[in-house]
């Protein structure tokens, strides 16, 4: 529940907050009737305007695309408009929307219309938000935190990274709508911190935000479970996300996240709150990533240690017996590891159990040195390995990819998020115990994505991005609104 201080604090927030309007009237205060109009008439102009937008540009590539489609597609061009309108009449509503989107990517529909896809539509409907809320004087466009500037500064050089592979290289290296594909992804994915940042009002809306992100990492099992009906009890499935392996990330975030949060509870919502952590955990198994499992320990139990000793030793108490109570096919994929380890010959047994893995950082590791201020380009990274050795092969590795990629800048612009993430983290545990768990859950989160990331690129997707940059835009806002500074204003 939510303590007497923390509702003076949200109170004083409103009474203070930069989202008033232009015309004196706080969040606080109860607007006059003319107010009332005036803003229902804007409201309702910008929801008109983008269901006659979003509607005119599907209709227009309906027709073009083919005349003779099923009209249910009629139906869903114009659902979409219609949900177009109502998210840009109600804005505050996008965040949670985005939050329950984010573990079903690659379920959401798509459209033939370029950048209208439903994962596109809900950031920019939340951009579009945005820039609607400060027109009427509500909400500020940018939000000061200390993790803008890393963000910003790294998706300039990600543009910068981009545009050199495209245009330099463009007659060698084919595939560049495909590459800017991923590139919108990723940019889609940060975006969701700028927006998220003025939509969240006070720290009742931000509460809430956390619970819907720990219901996302509960449904976010969903997609598991109903491809391992589907394909069988055993089979690796990649649930919402399209890949095995960025699944099986999402879930050790969301499991993490869950756990680590546990304190901040009590009475019911301590058992919600532990189901939304095991859920996930358990639903770990279904994708079968060994990087997740190794992620989610490292990510899990050192908080779990500075947290609870009842808790931490259930924890432990259940890694250990694993042995006894893990699917056989967890067992066998966790076993082929240390047989590798255990080979004659390690290097090429590891190398082969990984996928190539060694060989593949070698290469691209030749690449980083030939080219270490700009890489080879974002998206290049594969087809350059190719060119040079003839492994044609993502690097399966985060931070091997961006320097091969984006240049050592590219790698020093993506540690420091992280290492402002980890200070932003360190300053929340100080405003109470809400804050407290909230940050301890924070760095968890913070230590599963960096582990994971080793293994595979998990960061740089919509999904997995997104995850971040939400839970970072929460974090951010908690530790704004708990301030001395805002309680003093």
């Amino acid at each position: 529940m939510e303590s007497r201080g923390d509702r003076r604090m949200s109170q004083t927030h409103q009474r203070s907050s930069p989202g008033a309007s232009d015309r004196g009237v706080a969040y606080g205060e109860m607007p006059t009737a003319p107010e009332i109009a005036e803003r229902t008439r804007a409201t309702l102009i910008t929801a008109g305007a983008t269901v006659l937008a979003i509607g005119i540009a599907y209709g227009l590539a309906f027709l073009g695309y083919a005349l003779d489609q099923p009209t249910h597609r009629l139906a869903k061009i114009a659902a979409v408009a219609v949900l177009g309108g109502l998210f840009a009449a109600r804005p505050r509503w996008l965040p949670y929307v985005i939050c329950l989107a984010l573990p079903f990517g690659e379920w959401l529909p798509v459209s033939p219309v370029p950048f209208l896809n439903t994962a596109n539509l809900l950031v920019l409907g939340s951009l579009l938000g945005v820039l609607t809320l400060a027109l009427r004087g509500e909400a500020r466009v940018l939000i000061a935190t200390p993790l803008n500037l890393p963000i910003l500064l790294f998706l300039g050089w990600l543009m910068v990274s981009w545009f050199y592979g495209e245009f330099i290289y463009a007659d060698r290296w084919a595939g560049g709508i495909v590459r800017f594909k991923y590139l919108w992804g990723v940019i889609c994915g940060f975006l969701i911190f700028f927006v998220v940042l003025p939509l969240v009002r006070d720290r009742r809306a931000l509460w809430r935000l956390v619970g819907c992100l720990l219901l996302s990492g509960a449904l976010s099992i969903i997609g598991p479970i109903q491809e391992t009906i589907r394909d069988g009890w055993g089979t690796r499935t990649p649930g919402g996300l399209g890949d095995i392996n960025k699944m099986g990330a999402y879930l050790a975030l969301a499991a993490v996240f869950g756990l680590c949060l546990l304190p901040s509870y009590k009475g019911w919502k301590r058992l919600g709150g532990a189901l939304a952590g095991l859920l996930p955990a358990i639903g770990m198994i279904l994708p079968n990533s060994r990087g997740a499992y190794l992620a989610f320990l490292i990510g899990a139990v050192p908080q779990a240690l500075r947290t609870s000793v009842a808790g931490s030793a259930v924890l432990i108490a259940l890694l250990l017996s694993g042995v006894l109570w893990a699917p056989s096919f967890v067992r066998d994929r966790v076993s082929q590891v240390w047989q590798a380890a255990a080979a004659e010959d390690r290097q090429i047994a590891i190398d082969m159990e990984s996928g190539g893995r060694l060989s593949i950082w070698r290469d691209a590791a030749e690449l980083i040195v030939e080219r270490p201020l700009i890489g080879v380009g974002y998206g290049n990274l594969s087809i350059a390995t190719g060119i040079a050795a003839g492994n044609y092969k993502s690097a399966h590795n985060l931070y091997i990819e961006v320097a091969g990629q984006m240049g050592f800048p590219g790698l020093f612009l993506l540690l420091w998020i992280f290492l402002r993430a980890w200070k932003l983290g360190a300053a929340v545990q100080k405003r109470g115990p809400r804050g407290l768990a909230l940050g301890r859950a924070y760095h968890g989160v913070i230590l599963t994505l960096l582990i994971a990331n080793v293994f595979g690129t998990r960061f740089l997707d919509f999904g997995l991005t997104g995850f971040f940059c939400l839970l970072s835009a929460v974090v951010a806002l908690e530790e704004r609104l708990t301030s001395p500074r805002s309680a003093r204003a």
